[in-house]
């Protein structure tokens, strides 16, 4: 992460604590970690967006584990941003459905505070922008909506739209699913197998691209858990969509690395590609040796050159889980940046 060769203690450190925070189970590990080796835990967890679920863990810890003072208070001081920044999303994403639902028109919550009402603290799921799926029948009566508010909207190449609603940046979508297929391959939205193979392909679509952080790995496990869904369903869409490779490589990563049980395919194949992806970048990517540099202070042009060029250098990851959804998401970024 960051280019940083981590102490394997710390990596593990920070998977037992996220562990025990998402499951709400104690804390088991190696957790004999100098100052500094704790403070790298912190920073670790940042760049995950993992800091709540790392620090309901060290809750968790038995009294004999020794956490210095400065981290406590580094991560009670985060925590409590988090929470504070989660309540933001919440009521916006409140208010924005209330004006919406006003109006007459049915969008619904992807991710974000939809997905962290199934952790046992909701508020402290890091919470990024706020993303709407509208029905593209009701698409053009939802804008007019946004601009009658007298917010300024930017559209981007992918056609969703872009605004701001309170102090909460809107990302409001076309498509329920970040998928090129025939519409009729998908199921029914809403629904459990939907919001299951949503996830899924959320994740798949930034392991494509620029990179993804634990914390999108937290909500599939937990959704997993949580939603009730017909297993034989779910595993007929993976195979028809040709998912089946990356949902076995996403479900060994689930089990090993965050002890997530009952999966579709479970343990079975080695999880190693996927938490290289993972380590290497943190959130989106964003902590990868040189992203961090062109993503802050450079151009929308070098940002896009940066992200097709690691799309490139993980063509052979890409096209071993999910060959046409590559060719498909290559083909897409190319057409929407002519």
């Amino acid at each position: 992460m960051a280019g940083k060769q981590d102490d394997g203690r710390v990596v593990e450190a920070l998977f037992a604590l996220v562990r025990s925070g998402l499951w709400e189970s104690p804390s088991t590990g190696d957790f004999l970690l100098s100052d500094a080796e704790w403070k790298r835990v912190f920073e670790l967890s940042k760049e995950q967006t993992v800091t709540g679920l790392a620090g309901r863990g060290i809750a968790l810890l038995p009294d004999s584990v020794y956490v210095p003072d400065s981290t406590m208070i580094d991560f009670m001081m985060e925590t409590e941003r988090i929470k504070r920044a989660s309540e933001e999303v919440v009521a916006a994403r409140d208010t924005l459905l209330a004006a919406m639902d006003g109006a007459g028109l049915h969008p619904i919550v992807l991710k974000g505070p939809s997905v962290a009402e199934y952790y046992s603290e909701p508020l402290l799921r890091v919470s990024g922008d706020l993303d709407v799926f509208v029905d593209p029948e009701e698409w053009d009566a939802c804008v007019q909506l946004i601009e009658s508010k007298g917010l300024k909207t930017e559209s981007a190449p992918d056609g969703s739209l872009h605004y701001t609603w309170g102090n909460v940046e809107v990302d409001q979508h076309r498509s329920y699913f970040d998928l090129h297929c025939k519409p009729e391959l998908l199921p029914l939205v809403p629904s459990p197998c939907a919001e299951l193979l949503m996830l899924s392909s959320h994740i798949l679509k930034h392991c494509i691209s620029a990179g993804v952080g634990l914390r999108q790995l937290c909500d599939i496990a937990i959704a997993y858990k949580s939603v009730s869904y017909d297993k034989a369903e779910l595993l007929s869409y993976y195979k028809s969509l040709g998912l089946v490779c990356w949902n076995r490589l996403l479900d060994a990563f689930l089990a090993e690395y965050l002890g997530a049980e009952d999966l579709p395919y479970g343990p079975g194949v080695s999880p190693r590609p996927l938490a290289k992806i993972i380590l290497n970048g943190g959130n989106f990517g964003f902590y990868a040796t040189g992203r961090h540099e062109a993503v802050l202070g450079s151009s929308k042009t070098r940002r896009k050159l940066n992200t097709f060029s690691r799309m490139l250098a993980r063509l052979p990851f890409s096209l071993k889980y999910s060959a046409r959804e590559t060719f498909a998401t290559i083909a897409s970024l190319v057409k929407g940046n002519l």
